[in-house]
C-alpha cells in the first residue's frame, strides 16, 4: 500500500498544457461529466498537495477522483518543473480495481 506523500505547496503556478495532456482528454467522452471530475482532480492537484501521490520511481505525481464520488473514476498523472504544473495523462479507472 503507498502511503501519502506531502508535496511542497503550490503557490500560484503557471499552467502548461502538453500534447499529450490534450491527445489522451481527447480520447475521453468530452462530456459535461467529464469536464467536472477533470476540474475536481486539477483543484485538488494543486491545492491539496497532500492528497497526492508521487510515483515511486519517477517525478510523476498522480491524483483520482474519490472512490465513491458522483465523479466519473479518473486519474490524472502530472508533473511539476520550475513552479509549473505540467499534464502528461489523464485516463478513466474501474472503482473495482484501482
Amino acid at each position: 500500500m503507498r502511503q501519502h506523500q506531502h508535496l511542497e505547496k503550490f503557490e500560484p503556478l503557471n499552467v502548461e498544457y502538453r500534447e499529450t495532456f490534450f491527445d489522451a482528454y481527447l480520447r475521453l467522452d468530452v462530456s459535461s461529466e467529464t469536464f467536472r471530475a477533470l476540474m475536481n482532480l486539477l483543484d485538488k492537484a494543486i491545492k491539496d498537495g497532500e492528497e497526492v501521490r508521487r510515483l515511486s520511481t519517477s517525478k510523476l505525481r498522480v491524483i483520482r477522483t474519490p472512490a465513491g464520488s458522483c465523479l466519473r473514476p479518473m486519474r490524472l498523472y502530472f508533473l511539476v518543473e520550475h513552479r509549473t504544473l505540467h499534464f502528461v495523462h489523464i485516463e478513466y479507472y474501474d472503482e473495482d480495481y484501482p
